[in-house]
């Protein structure tokens, strides 16, 4: 996992929130743009999370020339013009969320990004958390939180995919999806397959 960003604070604050995210830093400049940090870890991120407009606008200047990123790819940023650009990328697994996205969506974005979906929420539909609820949603989290799998069961699960289409994505068994499924019906305090993407979209989890 990398984040490229056009400044230390903002790669350190999206990568904080990203466990074990390296981060890649370009300094604004048109083609001479300077990078610092670990550039050769994007050719061996699974997943690159461009963290603001001068790193997306960086990103498709260096892969200009046609060749696809190996990784699949994630923006934050404003617009609702960001999936096509990473489409003609040509990423492996794209998606598009606004600048003010919770650590929450930014997880299971990641997520989905990464078993080779297309996600975006318009910057429209998604509001910055008023700080009650947000702690709240927090706090619930650190009680139970899930597991990176899960969350990757979880976006499938939210796009309406079956336990056998999930084992493929994921490359698991049926019965490890199960064994998925059931730990996070207990974790969001529901009983079926409906009720639980209705509560991981209530707390910021999941966003359609």
């Amino acid at each position: 996992m990398v984040v490229v960003a056009a400044g230390d604070r903002r790669a350190a604050v999206v990568a904080a929130d990203i466990r074990g995210a390296r981060t890649v830093v370009v300094v604004p400049g048109g083609a001479t743009a300077h990078v610092t940090g670990d550039p050769g870890a994007l050719a061996d991120a699974d997943v690159i999370v461009a963290a603001d407009e001068d790193a997306l606008a960086w990103m498709e200047r260096a892969w200009a020339r046609g060749r696809a990123p190996g990784a699949a790819v994630l923006a934050l940023v404003a617009g609702n013009d960001a999936l096509a650009r990473l489409a003609r990328l040509g990423a492996r697994g794209a998606g598009a969320l606004p600048p003010h996205a919770s650590p929450e969506q930014v997880a299971a974005a990641i997520g989905a990004v990464r078993a080779g979906l297309l996600v975006q929420v318009p910057s429209s539909a998604v509001s910055p958390p008023a700080p009650a609820a947000d702690a709240r949603a927090r706090s619930a989290m650190e009680i139970e939180p899930l597991t990176g799998r899960e969350r990757d069961v979880l976006a499938l699960l939210a796009l309406g995919a079956r336990n056998r289409t999930i084992a493929q994505r994921l490359g698991i068994s049926e019965h490890t999806v199960k064994f998925h499924l059931a730990s996070i019906l207990g974790k969001l305090g529901a009983s079926t397959r409906t009720q639980a993407v209705r509560e991981a979209m209530r707390r910021g989890l999941v966003t359609m």
